[in-house]
């Protein structure tokens, strides 16, 4: 842990002479030699808590952050592969968990993109092309498309209606053209009136679905581990293994993209972009990370870590095609 900064001292009530013989938190017995109750974890303390013991909490706490975060960091950029092979190998206290870790940096990534895209500019540059190319309502047309009624859904025939129509309301579109009334045809109407909205204001879906892509690819990481697992079937590594690693390694192309982004925006001022350089160090370290954790030769290693990336490219774009239309039916 960090040491207690000397400016602001440690709180009163953490020393020896607040301690009791019993946990005011759980009740459990406990020794005044304790400074934590061995059953809840709590601090031994039955000091009544004061303005300056909880400012000073407050500041201590800020300084004395878990040394986890700052191992996990350090061993992630000095050794790439290390911290996935010791905490696979049971050297786990030091490190923060790899779940966490990756939610914890994904989380930061686009929380920090969705400040930095300049929403305003899109919505206006939209609102201008807008005004040229999006088709307005039409009622005469409208009602020519709802004369040609059929049970039968049609996808590009419903698109134009709502065009036309300015209707949204699925069972209004129903009657009107006369399709089947099932739960497909109501999530294929609710796909043509996201892709509308999505098409009016981009920005608004963009921030919509930004705030979702760490809990997707969370979910995404697990399946794609299949494909190493399935790669280094030879090697002596669990599934969970290979998760570990997949875990720690896209935690890695998040932080370089960080840097990057935070870099560029700091010297320009005005740009959240990047040159792609975090993408030419990723794959770098990606392959130095490899060789170290699966203990193969160079060109071996070289020629699976591209073919993994092929596959994790079309697995994630399906993926992300997926994500999109689930999310333009309930957008």
């Amino acid at each position: 842990m960090l040491k207690w900064p000397k400016i602001i001292g440690k709180p009163k009530r953490f020393k020896r002479e607040f301690r009791s013989e019993v946990c005011l938190n759980c009740q459990h017995s406990i020794d005044v030699s304790d400074q934590y109750c061995s059953n809840c974890g709590q601090r031994n303390s039955n000091k009544k808590l004061s303005l300056s013991d909880l400012i000073k909490e407050f500041f201590a706490g800020i300084f004395s952050y878990d040394s986890r975060l700052r191992k996990t960091i350090g061993a992630i950029f000095t050794r790439p592969g290390k911290i996935s092979l010791e905490y696979t190998h049971g050297k786990r206290i030091k490190y923060v968990n790899p779940f966490r870790f990756f939610i914890s940096i994904a989380i930061i990534f686009f929380l920090m993109l969705t400040w930095l895209i300049p929403v305003d500019e899109i919505q206006q540059q939209v609102n201008e092309t807008n005004k040229e190319f999006l088709v307005k309502p039409n009622d005469s047309l409208a009602k020519a498309l709802a004369r040609q009624k059929s049970k039968t859904f049609d996808f590009q025939k419903t698109g134009q209606y709502i065009k036309y129509s300015g209707l949204s309301n699925y069972d209004s579109i129903r009657t009107q053209l006369g399709f089947k009334d099932s739960m497909t045809n109501q999530l294929k109407v609710k796909l043509i009136n996201g892709s509308f909205k999505l098409e009016k204001s981009p920005t608004d879906f963009i921030t919509y679905i930004l705030p979702k892509l760490p809990f997707f690819l969370f979910g995404f990481i697990p399946i794609f581990s299949l494909f190493s697992w399935l790669l280094y079937a030879r090697r002596k590594f669990t599934y969970v293994d290979h998760l570990i690693f997949n875990f720690h390694e896209t935690s890695v192309f998040f932080l370089l993209l960080l840097l990057e982004i935070s870099i560029n925006f700091m010297v320009n001022n005005d740009s959240a972009s990047f040159n792609s350089i975090s993408i030419y160090l990723f794959i770098i370290y990606h392959i130095m990370a490899s060789m170290y954790f699966y203990k193969q030769g160079f060109f071996k290693t070289l020629v699976k870590c591209f073919l993994l990336a092929f596959l994790y490219i079309i697995t994630c774009l399906l993926f992300v095609v997926s994500l999109i239309s689930a999310s333009l039916m309930f957008y």
